[in-house]
This record gives C-alpha cells, structure tokens and sequence, in this order.
C-alpha cells in the first residue's frame, strides 16, 4: 500500500484499547510451585493453533486479492476497532487520537486505491458495506486492524 502521509501509529497506544481482553501475563509455575522454563517444546497442532490466534497476522488480510481487497478489509477493521475505542473507558486521549489518526490513513489509502482502480466514492462505500456484510464477526474485525497495523509500523 502507498504509505505517503502516514502517520507514526504505536501499536503500544493501540494495545491498550484491547487490554481489557488481555489474558492474565503472570509468570507460569510448575506443580512444584518453581518457575517454569521458558525453553518448552510445543507440539504443531499448538504452533498452528497459536498462529491462528496470532494478533500480528492474520490470513484473511494475507489472502485478500490484491491492494483493494486489503484496503477494504484494513479500513472496516479499523472503523470495528475505532467504535470500540470510543466505547473503552480509561483511555488516553492520546491513545484514541491514535486510532482516529489510523482510521484516517486507511480510509485515505482505500481511496487512493479505488480510483486508481477507476472506482468513484459511491462505488468504493459500496464495496466497503459489502466488506463489513461479509466481516462481521466484530473480534476477527479487530484482529484485521491489528494485522494491519503491524503491516504498516513494519513498513516504516
């Protein structure tokens, strides 16, 4: 995606929008009530269960075809997860200054893409209703934005 004008989006700021789902992050005991290492062997039936809950990719935004497709699924992602922001308590202003500021990068990128495709306003609402038709499970939304997020703080 095109990444003039972006602005600088901490993923930190943005992570705090979502503690509230955050697991407990204590440090894990054995039965014998020590630490337990850290070096563990995990079976790929786990690997793979722990991508698919991976917040930083996601394969939906991997598969979408093409720069379009990707826009659309980054920008109804993004407006899930700037509903939610507006609806979290205990937010800095900053942090939901963050999520306004992405809101606008991708809804300006989606734009800049769909009439490089030839598409007018109407067209590109319409397809970014039908995104959010089809998106509408409000958590995996949220992993798009996150996905979509890590994708652009790697691009910088």
């Amino acid at each position: 995606m095109p990444r003039s004008g972006c602005p600088f989006v901490s993923l930190a700021l943005i992570s705090a929008a979502l503690s509230g789902c955050s697991p407990d992050r204590s440090v894990p005991q054995n039965a014998k009530g020590g630490v337990q290492s850290a070096r563990q062997e995990f079976s790929e039936e786990s690997k793979r269960a722990a991508q698919a809950l991976s917040l930083s990719r996601n394969v939906t935004v991997e598969r979408a075809e093409g720069e379009y497709a990707r826009a659309l699924l980054c920008t109804h992602g993004m407006n899930v997860l700037a509903l939610r922001v507006q609806d979290a308590a205990g937010l800095a202003d900053e942090q939901r200054e963050a999520v306004t500021q992405a809101q606008a990068y991708f809804a300006d990128q989606l734009q800049a893409l769909g009439e490089g495709e030839g598409k007018g306003t109407e067209e590109i609402g319409s397809d970014l209703e039908k995104t959010a038709d089809e998106h509408r499970d409000e958590s995996e939304s949220v992993r798009i934005a996150v996905s979509c997020l890590q994708a652009l703080q790697d691009e910088a």
